[in-house]
């Protein structure tokens, strides 16, 4: 197990040494890039952005369906709600028209003698 934790240790200092080593041969040729993107130019650069970009936006088209749903069932119950604060505010007018039409039936039959 010791050998191992040395081994790893030793492959570990290799690859900083290795990493420092290259960032500083290439950051006096090129700024530093911290993102990891490649952002350079060449003749295969757009066809590499392209590759990248397709997949990409091809993989985020079910988050944009679900996305969409969400926003209809959003409206969907918006609707549900408003019709029944419709319905709720139909049910007054509804009892006060029906009101109305006895007191004048009761009127009517009063002024005829009935």
């Amino acid at each position: 197990m010791g050998s191992n934790t040395g081994t790893l240790s030793s492959l570990l200092n290799r690859i900083t040494t290795s990493r420092n080593n290259s960032s500083s041969s290439s950051s006096s040729s090129s700024p530093p890039n911290p993102t990891g993107i490649f952002t350079g130019s060449s003749a295969y650069s757009s066809d590499l952005s392209n590759a990248i970009t397709r997949p990409v936006n091809i993989a985020s088209l079910p988050i944009q369906q679900l996305t969409n749903e969400q926003l209809v069932i959003g409206s969907t119950s918006q609707m549900a709600a408003a019709d029944a604060a419709i319905a709720s505010t139909e049910q007054p007018f509804s009892e006060i028209t029906q009101l109305y039409q006895a007191q004048r039936t009761a009127a009517l039959q009063y002024a005829n003698g009935r």
